[in-house]
């Protein structure tokens, strides 16, 4: 017979069990009060809310850097890793492409490597952090059950990555491969300045002159008596040669400008922004005192044409007559140039989606710089204007740091050239600048550090005694060094009482010229920090 406790007992000790049985503790049946559905309800809601809580947590304080992107690609969140990594604050890519942040040259690679099946096993590609530096990681995508994705980016260290790269090769080749990447980048461009001189040469001296000639026939041909029909052909015939001489000069200037060359970086800018406004009627406003002027023929180029190129978008699409031109050096001494307008602006989060298909544009700026170990940054909304900062590579400071920095003022260009050639042997030397003429000689020694001039005599505008003197008066601590085909003592004279330190003939031994070079920078340079 089943045992019952007592009304007023919670438990009592039941009878001793039967053979093969176990003791135990009798625990009465219990019917609490059931809750109110509101009350479950919110005990449920807590519960997931402490859930998510915790979730959350461990999200945003996991040490790997965690990354919830949208099926475009877009960063939904990100943990305190992923800011991290990429140097960035959370409000800062939030909303952004992860693909942003994805060095140019392994755009496609991301791109693809997205593409693929759910399941897909880690990739190794190059990322890019604020400021643009590159680093290795190890990208993983895993889809979420609300169609999203988590992306789970680990960095690898350049130890880890020690004789190994994203494919297992071994890493000394691939840096040989890189370094032969740049290598043919610097060749390509050198190769493209140079069409783009020789062929603006061919329409200056050629074409241009053909041109002119036939167009002063027809002047003679107006003069005389002629019916009158053949009057209007003649102008008409006219009319056109005047056309295509405008194009030619035009397409020349365009091609190669010769300011660009032979003045420099600041001075090519400040004849830009002057075009820039006779064309288009966009006023560009210059701050150039900071701006640093490359030394080689590759980055001045590419920074010229950039801020061109960049200008010709304000143009097209800024839906503004005012624009800016900001040169400096950063900390590190790279030179920078910055390009602004309070125009209708964009969003780059959309250009950079589509960036690989502007052409010439943005990504033929962003690839060639990265390729010279440069960056471009772009800063932009709707309605808000635009800001693109283009900076150059790091500069040389073991060699520039020892070398005297030259200035040659010449006005045959084969000279200039030639001399240019026998003083880039010397490792102690290197040519800042070249100059065809004195005004332009005075208008860089203003803009960018010098250590000695050399100073060819006939030259036109201002001649190489006017420009020594108007130099000295302006820099006296600047050596400047008389060259000339003469050698006559008055033309000497005249050079030296003008403030030249030596004077040198042309066609003298090259070791007095080298000599010379030395012994006046020793006697006083005009920038011993550079």
């Amino acid at each position: 017979m089943e045992m019952k406790p007592p009304a007023d007992t919670e438990a009592f000790e039941s009878p001793p069990p039967a053979k093969g049985g176990s003791a135990g503790f009798y625990v009465p049946e219990t019917n609490p009060a059931p809750q109110p559905p509101d009350q479950q309800l919110e005990q449920a809601l807590a519960s997931l809310r402490e859930y998510a809580r915790r979730c959350a947590d461990l999200y945003h304080e996991a040490p790997l850097a965690y990354f919830t992107l949208t099926e475009e690609g877009i960063i939904e969140d990100v943990n305190r890793r992923g800011c991290e990594l990429l140097g960035l604050e959370r409000h800062e890519l939030v909303g952004c492409r992860l693909a942003q942040w994805v060095a140019v040259a392994d755009g496609e690679i991301f791109a693809q490597y997205c593409r693929k099946p759910a399941t897909k096993p880690p990739r190794e590609l190059r990322l890019r952090r604020r400021g643009h530096e590159i680093f290795y990681a190890r990208l993983e995508l895993r889809p979420l059950g609300t169609g999203h994705k988590l992306a789970t980016i680990t960095e690898i260290s350049t130890a880890a990555r020690e004789g190994c790269d994203a494919t297992g090769g071994d890493a000394a080749e691939v840096k040989k491969r890189n370094e032969q990447l740049r290598r043919l980048m610097l060749d390509l461009t050198q190769t493209e300045q140079r069409e783009r001189r020789r062929l603006a040469q061919f329409l200056h001296d050629q074409l241009q002159q053909l041109l002119i000639g036939a167009s002063m026939s027809v002047q003679v041909l107006k003069l005389r008596q002629i019916e009158e029909s053949s009057q209007r052909l003649l102008d008409k015939v006219d009319g056109a040669l005047q056309e295509a001489i405008s194009a030619t000069r035009t397409m020349t200037t365009e091609l190669c400008p010769v300011i660009l060359h032979e003045a420099g970086l600041k001075p090519a800018l400040a004849w830009l922004a002057d075009q820039m406004m006779r064309k288009y009627g966009v006023h560009v406003g210059l701050d150039l005192d900071g701006l640093v002027d490359p030394m080689d023929d590759q980055l001045r180029p590419l920074l010229f044409e950039s801020a061109r190129e960049l200008l010709f978008n304000i143009v097209k699409h800024g839906q503004t007559k005012k624009a800016w031109l900001r040169g400096g050096r950063e900390a590190d001494g790279r030179a920078s140039l910055v390009v602004a307008d309070d125009g209708a602006g964009f969003d780059p989060v959309a250009i950079e989606q589509h960036i690989s298909a502007a052409g010439f544009g943005l990504y033929h700026i962003r690839q060639r710089l990265e390729l010279l170990d440069g960056r471009m940054e772009i800063d932009s909304a709707p309605g808000c204007g635009c800001r693109v900062k283009l900076t150059g590579p790091s500069p040389q400071p073991t060699r520039l740091e020892r070398a005297i920095r030259l200035l040659l003022v010449d006005d045959q260009k084969i000279v200039r050239e030639g001399l240019a050639r026998l003083l880039a042997e010397q490792p102690d030397l290197v040519v800042a600048a070249e100059a065809g003429d004195g005004q332009a000689a005075l208008d860089l020694a203003d803009a960018i550090p010098i250590d000695v001039v050399l100073m060819d005599i006939n030259m036109p505008r201002m001649n190489g005694v006017e420009a020594t003197h108007r130099l000295h008066e302006r820099h006296p601590e600047l050596p400047i060094i008389g060259l000339s085909i003469y050698e006559e003592q008055q033309m000497e004279a005249k050079m030296l009482a003008a403030g030249a330190a030596f004077y040198l003939s042309k066609g003298g031994p090259v070791e007095d010229l080298l000599a010379a070079i030395r012994r006046a920078s020793r006697c006083g340079r005009a920038h011993p920090s550079a």
